[in-house]
C-alpha cells in the first residue's frame, strides 16, 4: 500500500518528466478519484473522462507545477474542479446549441416581418428592417419574445436562462437603437410603429 511519501516521490517524478511515473500517479488513485467524483456527480463516464484529461493537463504543465505536500488531497481538488468547470462548459454548448437551433428558426418567428406588415409603404420597410438589423441577435430575441411572443420579464430570464435585470436591460438598449433609427424620419408613420414597441 503506497504511503503519502510514495505519493510525493511519484508526483516529483512526473515534475522532473518521467512518463512511467504518470502510470503509476493513475494506478495510485484510479478507483478511490473516480469513486470520490462519483459523489459528486453520479455519471461513471463522465467523471472518468475529467480524471483522464486532468492526468493530460498535468503532464502537459508538468515543468509548471507546484511542490504538493498532501497528492491525494490535491487530486481530490483539481478532480472536483475539472468535474465542475466540465458541467458548466457543456451547460454553455447546450445554451448555445438552444440558441442556434431558435436562429434556424427564424421564420416562424419572424418580428421583422411583423413589424413590416404594419405599413405597405416601401421605403418604411426598408428602415424597419434597417432598424432591426442594428439589433444584436440576442437583442432581436428579447424583443421578440417581449413583444410578439407576450412573455414578461421573469419570463423572459427564465426562458433565457439570465436575471431578470438582465433581460429587462438587453430589451431596454434595444428599444433605443431601434428609437434612434426609426425616429430618424420624422413621420408619424414611423412614430406608430415604435409607440407598438413602448
Amino acid at each position: 500500500m503506497p504511503t503519502r511519501e510514495d505519493y510525493k516521490i511519484t508526483w516529483g517524478k512526473i515534475k522532473n518528466g518521467d512518463e512511467d511515473a504518470l502510470t503509476e500517479l493513475y494506478q495510485q488513485h484510479y478507483l478511490s478519484l473516480i469513486n470520490y467524483g462519483r459523489t459528486i456527480i453520479n455519471d461513471h463516464d463522465l467523471v472518468n473522462d475529467c480524471f483522464m484529461q486532468m492526468l493530460i493537463d498535468f503532464w502537459d504543465k508538468r515543468n509548471s507545477l507546484s511542490a504538493v505536500e498532501n497528492v491525494r488531497s490535491y487530486l481530490m481538488t483539481s478532480l472536483r474542479r475539472a468535474i465542475i468547470y466540465k458541467l458548466e462548459t457543456d451547460k454553455r454548448r447546450d445554451l448555445k446549441q438552444e440558441e442556434s437551433k431558435a436562429m434556424d428558426e427564424t421564420h416562424q418567428w419572424s418580428y421583422e416581418e411583423h413589424l413590416i406588415k404594419i405599413q405597405s409603404n416601401s421605403n418604411l420597410k426598408q428602415k424597419i428592417s434597417r432598424a432591426m438589423d442594428k439589433l444584436t441577435v440576442r437583442q432581436k430575441e428579447l424583443v421578440q419574445l417581449k413583444y410578439f411572443d407576450d412573455l414578461n420579464y421573469d419570463e423572459i430570464a427564465e426562458r433565457c436562462g439570465i436575471t431578470k435585470r438582465t433581460a429587462y436591460n438587453i430589451i431596454f438598449d434595444a428599444l433605443k437603437i431601434l428609437k434612434k433609427e426609426l425616429y430618424t424620419e420624422q413621420s408619424s408613420s414611423f412614430h406608430s410603429v415604435f409607440l407598438l414597441l413602448v
